[in-house]
């Protein structure tokens, strides 16, 4: 796998210079909601969650921490593969690197119209 914890911390750094622990929170909350909706069955949204925790990491380690292995126990109790997990990521982060983000007012970066999932 190409996408460590360390390579998207650094790609989130780059991205989101201006970002915060709070910001990165919420857009966690955000995305651990979006799963829940899909009924815990779509991976590319636990992909989310993961490229999000490790943005949270960036700012602390143990919420990171907390939040990777939250990724780990829905992975677990949904059933996901760890290697299809692995492709999800490699697969996100590809799209996420060539979009656009803009920061909202509570703080949490969405990508602009163009390129989707």
């Amino acid at each position: 796998m190409s996408e460590t914890i360390d390579t998207i911390i650094a790609w989130h750094k780059n991205t989101f210079k201006d970002g915060t622990l709070e910001g990165q929170l919420k857009k966690y909350d955000e995305e651990k909601e979006e799963f829940a909706k899909s009924d815990r069955k779509d991976l590319s949204e636990l992909a989310d969650m993961f490229i999000v925790a490790c943005g949270v990491a960036r700012f602390d380690m143990c919420w990171g921490i907390y939040t990777l292995n939250n990724v780990s126990f829905w992975r677990d109790v949904s059933g996901f593969d760890t290697c299809k997990l692995c492709e999800a990521i490699e697969k996100k982060m590809k799209i996420n690197k060539k979009r656009k983000w803009k920061k909202t007012a509570d703080g949490t970066y969405h990508h602009e119209n163009g390129i989707e999932d």
